[in-house]
């Protein structure tokens, strides 16, 4: 059961968006006065700034306590360390939940260390209690941790709806794969299918709420599902590159395969954060294109990778505008709300992003000094 009520999450993000309007200009300040006594709730929040430094104290907090309390009880060993983490995290979890009715917090920063803390011990409390289990099998003590703090994550955001949660359990379980066996095409597509099945029960979430809460949380969900699957294609983000092996051009189908079936998705289902999405991964896999093919690159490279990124804003901006009304299936060129200007700026500087120009095996000029032969600095040279 979540700490906070479907109303309150709704007004919060209403609020949001009113405010957003009125500074585009779609609502007037009478307007905007008159619809924020409906949205008002009984929750205590703060800045973002204010929110991390709370954050990074409680977090210090806790752990000092809890080294405290070791020290106090002189915890040694693998199984109390275990049970001490356990009870830390039990403790943590409840601390937040504890915070959030007693003084009503929200995303104010020491309730959201709390159930970070949470996560992060009983991860620790599963490995440390399998290692006394496995007797040193690496492996399996690293997966009972990341399965313990993958639960706690899933606890967490369905009680406290932190979006971060969820994707630190995603991570979790796309990590899982990798600490099993030698087959690095075995690891990803494992890992793969992982981040595609979460991504799929987002979408069905996402679809039955909507834009409302929590279907926008879904949303972002299935976002970053999409991202983790393409990291994991593009092996230029990490891992073995062997251009000899077929699973390599495989991944090369697959860069680009990914974003447009992702821009499908996002242009049929009007969702704009995987629209977003979509696009940086087009950008990330223009970028990746001359190293996946291993074909040379040449200083003139950003120069018409900004060329095709402007060419390519002109006309579908020139084909948006032309429809009726300025639009075409409810997509318009026009820029609405005041906080696109920040991720218009994003993707304006995405050519800065293009891998620099690298130098050519026997491109580099001759010394017009010959290195010197003569003694000196120039001992060794030609002259």
């Amino acid at each position: 059961m979540s700490a906070y009520s479907l109303d309150d999450e709704r007004k919060i993000r209403v609020g949001r968006l009113v405010a957003d309007w009125t500074k585009s200009g779609l609502l007037s300040e009478e307007q905007r006065d008159k619809i924020l006594p409906e949205l008002q709730v009984e929750l205590r929040r703060t800045n973002l700034f204010l929110r991390l430094v709370l954050f990074i104290f409680a977090m210090l907090i806790i752990q000092s306590a809890l080294g405290i309390l070791a020290i106090t009880i002189a915890v040694s060993g693998q199984t109390a360390g275990a049970v001490l983490c356990a009870i830390g995290a039990v403790g943590a979890f409840w601390l937040a939940g504890f915070l959030v009715n007693r003084f009503r917090l929200y995303r104010f920063g020491i309730e959201e260390a709390a159930a970070v803390a949470a996560i992060g011990l009983m991860g620790a409390a599963a490995a440390l209690g399998w290692s006394e289990i496995a007797h040193g099998i690496e492996n399996t003590i690293f997966a009972a941790g990341l399965v313990a703090a993958a639960a706690v994550a899933v606890a967490v955001f369905a009680r406290f709806g932190y979006l971060y949660a969820a994707i630190a359990a995603m991570a979790c379980a796309a990590a899982l794969p990798f600490l099993f066996g030698d087959s690095e095409i075995v690891h990803r597509v494992t890992a793969i299918a992982i981040l595609a099945l979460i991504a799929a029960t987002a979408w069905t979430q996402r679809t039955k709420y909507g834009d409302d809460y929590p279907g926008d949380t879904y949303g972002l969900i299935e976002a970053a599902a999409w991202i983790g699957i393409y990291a994991l294609i593009n092996l230029l983000s990490f891992g073995k590159i062997d251009r000899s092996e077929w699973f390599y051009w495989v991944t090369y189908a697959g860069i680009w395969i990914v974003p447009l079936l992702a821009l499908w998705v996002s242009i049929r289902s009007r969702q704009r954060m995987l629209l977003d999405v979509s696009v940086l991964m087009l950008l990330a896999t223009l970028m990746s294109n001359k190293a996946y093919l291993g074909t040379p690159r040449y200083a003139w490279d950003p120069i018409v990778f900004g060329l095709l990124l402007m060419g390519s804003a002109i006309a579908i901006k020139r084909w948006l505008a032309s429809g009726e009304n300025g639009e075409r299936h409810g997509f318009t060129a026009a820029r609405i709300l005041a906080s696109d200007k920040a991720k218009v700026g994003v993707f304006g500087m995405a050519s800065l992003a293009h891998p620099a120009a690298t130098a050519q095996p026997g491109s580099a000029p001759a010394d017009p000094m010959g290195g010197g032969r003569s003694g000196g600095a120039g001992a060794g040279g030609s002259f």
